[in-house]
């Protein structure tokens, strides 16, 4: 009996540290200066006259938001990694592979209403992640 108590309480200790790490991940957000660096960064998103240039920005804005944050990698790695912390984990996904086919595949050039659609996902990507752009 006292051994059944013994594992229990350990599993319940288990079972709240992993929650403790969830709840500790979830919470980072981005701090003062990176959020006026990365909302700064996003002005030039808008200054630029090419539509494939703007979605590579978007792209790399993402990327340094989520490095500030703590998480480490590749863009997908990052994203794999905080996947939860987005209102649209596929959306997120998708402006991504957009932007791989647009800088990887000479062939596959976006087209205008794409590369709307994925900057409005970045931009929602960052607020999620803390920044009022």
């Amino acid at each position: 009996m006292k051994v059944l108590f013994v594992i229990i309480v350990l599993l319940l200790l288990a079972v709240g540290l992993v929650w403790f790490m969830i709840l500790v991940t979830m919470r980072r957000m981005l701090r003062a200066g990176a959020k006026r660096a990365i909302e700064k960064a996003w002005q030039k998103v808008a200054s630029h006259e090419s539509p494939a240039l703007k979605l590579v920005e978007a792209d790399k804005i993402l990327d340094e938001a989520l490095r500030l944050i703590g998480y480490a990698g590749t863009l997908g790695e990052k994203l794999k990694k905080a996947g939860p912390r987005f209102s649209d984990i596929n959306g997120v996904w998708w402006a991504h592979k957009l932007r791989n086919r647009a800088v990887h595949d000479l062939s596959s050039a976006p087209n205008n209403d794409e590369v709307h659609r994925a900057i409005i996902l970045y931009k929602k990507a960052l607020t999620d992640l803390g920044a009022r752009i």
